[in-house]
């Protein structure tokens, strides 16, 4: 258990699965989860699965 900023204790139950990221996850927070991996967010997420975002184009 660490100290957060407050006379609070804050308890980091696991980090974020994205290897660019690993964010500490907390009790209580929303994550993103697939398979048996927790992300902090849907963008570390997509970044682990190797999601892009594109532009499409109008019809012809």
């Amino acid at each position: 258990m660490s100290k957060g900023s407050g006379s609070k204790a804050v308890d980091v139950i696991d980090f974020c699965a994205d290897p660019n990221c690993q964010a500490a996850i907390y009790i209580g927070q929303k994550v993103v989860k697939r398979g048996k991996d927790w992300f902090c967010c849907y963008s570390c997420l997509c970044n682990s699965i190797g999601a892009v975002t594109i532009v499409t184009k109008g019809g012809e």
